[in-house]
């Protein structure tokens, strides 16, 4: 290593970038950035594999804390096991530096799963649990304690062959029984995550492996409903729940399924206050939940069941057939529905003609029960039995070998693992998705249609006239067969991309993995909470509107891998709508314009997307960031009297940062304060590394009377938090993009107080309003997804799909890209209900002006804020 290397990594992690660590590992980028260390992908350069390697962040470089960092390596690489992440190596460099080696994987967390798709079915929670305790029971046999099991703490990944598995990650702060506990971890500091971690962690007692099945307890709660076991407005909140004994019950989380609130008196006892009164170890737990599950039959934990014998294995064989009186389409419904198959898995399955093998390697009870299961959803089925010599276990099938050592526990034989497409809708995968399946269908029907094309003009028009006389066009499935027809072979028009007899496929760029997921999910959220109210409704003109989002990571070259996606010509989108960020704007939008694209709605208020004159297909809804920091500065000077040139400038280092940046300098321009009196500092996208940006600020002794954050939610909570431990009492603002909700809850994990009236600019108005569009929002969202809360940035995506389908109703049943830009700049004093009415033109292609400001409270909510004058209370 360099001689200044240490110095470095005081300095950021981009500094690490291209550093050998002992001239084994060579850093390559940031994955994370964790509470005691920095994360990055890195080539093991003697293998030249992609490996992960952690390392102790500068401040925690006590020994005590490097200790605690090299026992979290030493506990891992004792545990050989599949459910849990491997460590492979260790050590210091001869700078000082400390680091773990561990295997890079392929998926996404428990957290980021349940967010994408909501409570899980319940196969794939006793499938998910079951993995869990194998891996925590592996540690659990070394006398090693988790301590701090939790959604992010658990992950669901792919392997080679497209199997799913989970991992058991994070032993940081794992203790072993017999080991005394370090001083960072000793009485006083509480360990492991509020709401998961046990009642005597709490108190500071000392631990045993109950602590975890706690922890599991909460998990199972977790998956099951897709809500947290406990919630509060801080972390004492939550832990006084915890104490007070209160269990979380599934019947006041929106669970109706007799088979799910059967799994209420396991809760009970897993997560018991008293230890005593809890399961004693991981075996028992899995038992009872297995007994408590009436799809799965009991098995015995030591004994034979749930695993082939000696002799004998069997095979699921699809026979390539359906039962007697089944449809085709409404078993593929019923595959996806019930098994969580994907449209490409379930329509093989039924259409391939061909037997094809479901599961191997299971005993006869198991083969049965999935007989049983396949036969009822309409596929035939049948067991075969194979000699043990031929029997294959395979990886990812869920079921394990026999274990002379007893560390892995047998498994129930599964029928519902984690799909890749699962993982991909929860942002671990840029995979195409399998709903696009139409588009190869649409081809073959568009190919036999033109050898068949003089034909079918002559026959269209006949078809066409005898069709309206007799009246079929009242009938409106009939109406939009022939009008489609008459399109194409008479009016010789061809399909916009993205547009099918049935369906019209937008398209989404956004993160939902990394710092800004929040954003990405909620815009999500908003947008398919519209789309599901429109197609509720029988869709537009006959076609549903169907949303196709990808995962960018807000990483501009994966919103580029992603055009490549939506502008394919077969199973492409018809429009952009909903993007999330500038730096990834900045890449899609000359894909898009070269491709005649629609891009409607970017959840960004940069200047690339408001060209003067605007760019002929970008429409957004937004006031821009030079107007919401105009708004921002102008309250701050105006109403609350702060000297303009006492303000200083937080800004993320990219093409976002620096517009919010720009706009600030354009508005205190207007106060006399010039570019180099604007103090400022920066930090760098998909981080929090935000210490030197307080640290210039303190150490330069400015006497600042407010600072503008133009960041992400993450990075903003770590300023505002180090900044008020600093002394810093001023004002703190930040633009809407930082994602207001996820901000507020962020504060809260950190402590309230913290977040205590720091201001947020808004570009919709309170989504807690009794204005008619907030209104109707809410109800729809209520609705559609009874699981989730209102907030700022799904109302955002809930207005920009709502302006796209009012030009969707304008056009017809047939149109072009041409003839909706034609529509959208044709939309006049649009009243959606939600502040002054919208409109567009040929010379404005930005719907809305208007800015709104609100306050967070110290309880993590919201209260507004009137820029333009002080309310008086």
């Amino acid at each position: 290593m360099r001689e200044n290397d240490t110095a470095s990594l005081s300095e950021g992690a981009g500094s690490l970038l291209g550093v050998e660590l002992n001239g084994a590992y060579r850093i390559e980028r940031e994955l994370a950035d964790g509470g005691m260390s920095l994360v990055f992908v890195a080539e093991q350069i003697s293998l030249g594999r992609k490996v992960v390697v952690k390392v102790l962040r500068p401040g925690f470089d006590d020994e005590d804390f490097i200790q605690l960092f090299l026992r979290e390596a030493r506990i891992n690489s004792q545990i050989n096991h599949p459910a849990v992440v491997s460590v492979f190596d260790f050590g210091r460099t001869e700078d000082g530096i400390v680091f773990i080696a561990m295997e890079l994987l392929d998926g996404v967390t428990l957290s980021d799963i349940l967010c994408s798709e909501g409570p899980l079915p319940l196969g794939n929670v006793v499938w998910l649990v079951e993995q869990m305790c194998a891996g925590v029971h592996a540690a659990h046999k070394l006398d090693v304690v988790h301590r701090d099991l939790k959604p992010n703490n658990i992950m669901v990944v792919q392997v080679t062959g497209g199997d799913t598995l989970v991992k058991v990650l994070d032993f940081g702060i794992s203790k072993p029984l017999g080991e005394e506990d370090l001083k960072h971890t000793k009485l006083g500091m509480v360990m492991g995550t509020p709401g998961y971690l046990s009642p005597e962690q709490i108190q500071g007692v000392a631990v045993d492996q109950r602590a975890d099945i706690y922890a599991l307890g909460g998990l199972l709660f977790f998956a099951l409903t897709g809500k947290r076991p406990f919630s509060g407005a801080s972390h004492e909140s939550i832990m006084a729940k915890q104490l007070s004994g209160v269990i979380p019950l599934l019947a006041e989380s929106g669970v109706s399924d007799p088979a799910i609130l059967s799994l209420q008196v396991v809760l009970d006892r897993a997560m018991a206050l008293n230890r005593d009164d809890r399961y004693s170890d991981i075996k028992v737990f899995w038992q009872s939940l297995l007994d408590h599950t009436k799809q799965f039959g009991k098995v015995a934990l030591e004994g034979e069941a749930g695993k082939p014998t000696d002799s004998e294995s069997c095979e699921v064989l699809a026979l390539g057939s359906l039962r007697e009186g089944a449809e085709p389409e409404s078993v593929i419904a019923e595959l996806k529905r019930v098994l969580k198959m994907s449209e490409v898995q379930a329509r093989r399955l039924v259409t391939s003609q061909k037997p094809m093998v479901i599961r191997k390697n299971l005993n006869a009870k198991d083969a049965e029960r999935f007989q049983t299961v396949f036969a009822r959803l309409g596929v035939s089925v049948r067991v075969v039995v194979r000699d043990a010599p031929t029997r294959v276990v395979e990886s990812g099938s869920g079921v394990m070998p026999p274990s002379s050592s007893g560390v892995s526990l047998p498994t129930a034989g599964m029928i519902q693992p984690m799909t890749v497409t699962q993982l991909a809708r929860a942002g671990g995968a840029n995979e195409e998705p399998v709903s696009l399946t139409f588009g190869s269908r649409k081809s073959q029907v568009l190919l036999r249609r033109r050898k068949s094309r003089l034909r079918l003009r002559v026959g269209g028009v006949l078809l066409l006239c005898v069709g309206l006389l007799l009246g079929v066009g009242l009938y409106a499935p009939w109406r939009y067969a022939l009008s489609d027809l008459w399109a194409e072979t008479v009016g010789g028009r061809e399909a916009a991309r993205g547009v099918s007899s049935d369906k019209v496929t937008l398209g989404m760029s956004a993160a939902f993995q990394g710092a800004a997921k929040e954003l990405g999910r909620s815009m999500r959220l908003g947008v398919e909470t519209y789309l599901k109210r429109v197609n509720e409704r029988g869709g537009i003109h006959g076609r549903s509107i169907e949303l196709m989002a990808l995962n960018d990571g807000y990483e501009p070259s994966m919103a580029g891998d992603n055009m490549a996606s939506f502008i394919d010509k077969q199973s492409g989108a018809f429009a952009m709508l909903g993007n999330v960020g500038t730096p990834t704007a900045r890449v899609i939008l000359p894909v898009a314009l070269e491709n005649k694209m629609l891009v409607m709605g970017t959840f960004s208020g940069a200047e690339i997307l408001r060209g003067d004159p605007p760019d002929r297909y970008v429409f957004n809804y937004r006031a821009s960031y030079a107007e919401e920091t105009a708004a921002m500065i102008h309250y701050f000077v105006k109403v609350k009297k702060l000297r303009p040139e006492r303000m200083a400038v937080f800004y993320q280092n990219d093409g976002y940062g620096k517009d919010g940046l720009s706009g600030v300098i354009d508005a205190l321009q207007e106060y006399g304060v010039g570019r180099a009196d604007i103090a400022s500092a920066s930090y760098e996208r998909n981080t929090v590394q935000v210490e030197s940006a307080v640290e210039r600020f303190s150490r330069e002794g400015l006497e600042l009377d407010a600072v503008v954050l133009v960041s992400t939610y993450s990075a903003s909570a770590a300023f505002t938090r180090l900044m008020r431990q600093q002394g810093f009492s001023g004002d703190i603002g930040n633009v809407s993009f930082v994602g207001s909700r996820a901000l507020a809850e962020y504060f809260q994990e950190i402590g309230g107080e913290v977040g205590e009236g720091v201001l947020v600019t808004q570009v919709v108005p309170m989504y807690d309003s009794y204005a008619s569009g907030v209104l109707q929002y809410r109800e729809d969202l209520a609705r559609f997804y009874p699981n989730e809360e209102p907030g700022f940035v799904s109302l955002e995506g809930y207005i920009v799909a709502a302006l796209l389908c009012e030009a969707l109703e304008v056009v017809g049943r047939d149109f072009s890209v041409e003839d909706v830009v034609d529509a959208l700049e044709s939309l006049t004093l649009i009243d959606l209900g939600v502040g002054q009415p919208l409109s567009f033109s040929a010379s404005d292609h930005q719907a809305s002006h208007q800015v709104w400001g609100s306050k967070i409270t110290s309880g993590g909510q919201f209260e507004t804020v009137d820029l333009q004058k002080v309310r008086l209370d």
